[in-house]
């Protein structure tokens, strides 16, 4: 398949020098007359297409194991230490793929920096798809909390903290993701949460008030009745 593309490259290089209106998109840089690009550019820079997409199909299966862990609920444990591997390890495919010539040439390391982007931007969907996994374990931490505890700052605080150590532990070396967005999403849920836990013990005591001052009546009047007999 690959010789077959090289062939058709080729030969499109000379048809296109026949003409000097002919233009092929250039390795780098826009566009340029066709007879400025050489065989051999062109050779390398399909080689490095080919070696890219063999390196970042098997990072595509990687990512996918992360969001089938991430779809059944669960965080991926110490996800910045495996996506940081998954990087290195799809760079080093690629560089493995390439004939020593090919890796030499500015084109190679103009690809194998775009291998870096996409491998990275594939990892930042499983990393937001982390935070918000990540945020819903930490509501589940608070709420439990709450349902046990009087005390809800420190729930907060605690729930707060597990958020902010596991989505920190889950960017790679070398990428500048945030959480900042989905903890501070994280809070306001919790501090809504806050305010109706404060409403239902309101209530609670306000129907608990009820229940004595009914009780009380109740205790007069069964004495009243008793003093009349």
């Amino acid at each position: 398949m690959l010789a077959a593309i090289l062939t058709l490259a080729i030969a499109g290089v000379a048809d296109a020098r026949s003409s000097r209106s002919a233009f092929i998109p250039a390795v780098r840089g826009g566009f340029r007359p066709a007879d400025e690009v050489s065989d051999e550019v062109l050779r390398a820079a399909y080689t490095c297409k080919e070696a890219a997409s063999q390196a970042l199909a098997v990072c595509d299966g990687k990512v996918a194991e992360m969001s089938k862990t991430l779809e059944m609920g669960d965080p991926v444990p110490a996800m910045g230490e495996a996506a940081t591997r998954l990087a290195d390890e799809t760079i080093a495919a690629f560089d493995s793929s390439l004939p020593k010539r090919v890796a030499r040439e500015p084109t190679a390391a103009t690809a194998r920096e775009d291998v870096r982007t996409a491998v990275f931007d594939k990892l930042n969907v499983a990393f937001q798809r982390q935070l918000q996994v990540l945020k819903n374990k930490a509501v589940g931490m608070y709420q439990e909390a709450v349902a046990t505890s009087d005390v809800n700052v420190q729930g907060m605080l605690t729930a707060d903290q597990y958020f902010v150590r596991e989505a920190a532990a889950s960017i790679p070396e070398g990428a500048n993701w945030s959480y900042q967005a989905e903890r501070q999403n994280l809070q306001t849920i919790m501090q809504t949460l806050e305010r109706e836990w404060k409403k239902g013990v309101a209530a609670k005591i306000q129907a608990a008030q009820q229940m004595s001052t009914a009780m009380q009546y109740l205790q007069v009047q069964q004495a009243q009745l008793l003093l009349k007999l």
